[in-house]
């Protein structure tokens, strides 16, 4: 964000490398897997443990005033989130829970954790497509894809193993993992 990287290290933080300067440093100090980077609005959210064991959602506005706050969310604390992704329009985050193995969603401005799917085979790596508002999911034997409000559209691939990570390219219509 602003010339920099954020990474989420499990065990260490979130480590920020910042371009200019060639220095990486931790950007927060607690347990971290996922990380979702709004760049329309500006907007990086991690996911983060403190060393309480309380999870939290940090949101860093990285405009011009750079501003931190954690986001007040309801039904966060018993839940393993283990990939988000941001959708800059409707002003909402989508992650994967693998505890439960469910897709939940929560407004930018927190509130209540809505689950919008149905158990599926331990979910992992996200992709959204803002264009058709269509969310791509990697799950235990493959890769499939459902609407904002959790329904499936269609299987997409399957797999020998879980693909942890997923990329899409909207403008050659590719879904590379």
């Amino acid at each position: 964000c602003n010339r920099s990287l954020l990474i989420t290290a499990y065990d260490t933080g979130t480590i920020r490398l910042d371009f200019e300067s060639g220095v990486a440093s931790v950007f927060t100090d607690s347990n971290s897997n996922a990380l979702a980077v709004d760049e329309t609005n500006k907007i990086a959210f991690i996911e983060s443990t403190t060393n309480y064991g309380q999870k939290e959602i940090i949101s860093i506005n990285y405009g011009t005033d750079s501003q931190e706050r954690t986001m007040n969310i309801n039904g966060i604390s018993d839940i393993d989130i283990y990939y988000m992704v941001a959708d800059p329009y409707n002003k909402n985050l989508y992650f994967t829970i693998r505890n439960e193995n469910l897709i939940g969603k929560v407004g930018y401005e927190g509130g209540d954790v809505i689950m919008i799917s149905f158990p599926l085979n331990s979910p992992g790596a996200m992709a959204i497509d803002t264009n058709t508002e269509t969310i791509y999911i990697s799950f235990k034997t493959g890769i499939m894809c459902m609407d904002y409000n959790g329904r499936i559209i269609r299987p997409l691939a399957t797999a020998p193993l879980m693909p942890y990570s997923i990329v899409l390219d909207t403008i050659n219509e590719k879904l590379y993992w």
